[in-house]
């Protein structure tokens, strides 16, 4: 058993603010008749109080609280400022996100593949043209006519069809 300190001296040994012992002690903390603070049986009844799970924070150095239940509402503008922290931070590990898939190769970039996509109907369009001048000799007039027809049909379709719109956006506009 260790010497009995106050506490202010109970707050410099745990590394918290005295405000962050005198909530403690309201809450249970165990303290002797003289007012005094035994560490060992503190410290043991603050880590069996402390929820390990909840972030540490500047006033009591540990989880929550510090394992001391406490209500408090923050002002309005402190809860707007959280708020746009938590959007930052949540835009920060989406665009993490993006670039790692765009390293592994899951991601490509929209103007490279619209490059490619013209590219290939371009080359499309070379062959079906070149179709009707390869079958020039071994087919009658008349049908290379009717070829020549197709051909045009089919490439004029192809230029006519649309490109498929960009996908909506998902981004939300909150209110």
């Amino acid at each position: 058993m260790a010497k009995p300190i106050g506490q202010r001296a109970y707050a410099r040994h745990r590394g918290v603010a005295l405000r962050a012992v005198q909530k403690a002690i309201e809450r249970g903390l165990p303290v002797g008749r003289d007012g005094k603070i035994d560490p060992d049986r503190a410290d043991a009844w603050w880590a069996a109080s402390t929820d390990l799970s909840k972030h540490s924070n500047s006033v009591t150095g540990t989880g929550g609280a510090g394992g001391v239940p406490l209500s408090i509402e923050l002002p309005a503008h402190q809860l707007e400022f959280q708020k746009a922290r938590t959007a930052v931070m949540v835009a920060k590990a989406h665009l993490l996100a993006m670039e790692a898939k765009q390293r592994r190769g899951e991601l490509v970039e929209l103007a490279a593949v619209e490059t490619w996509t013209a590219e290939q109907h371009q080359r499309v369009r070379d062959l079906l043209v070149g179709i009707s001048d390869r079958l020039a000799t071994r087919v009658p007039d008349e049908y290379r006519r009717l070829y020549d027809d197709q051909i045009a049909r089919v490439c004029n379709e192809l230029a006519r069809t649309p490109v498929p719109p960009k996908p909506p956006s998902r981004s939300r506009r909150r209110r």
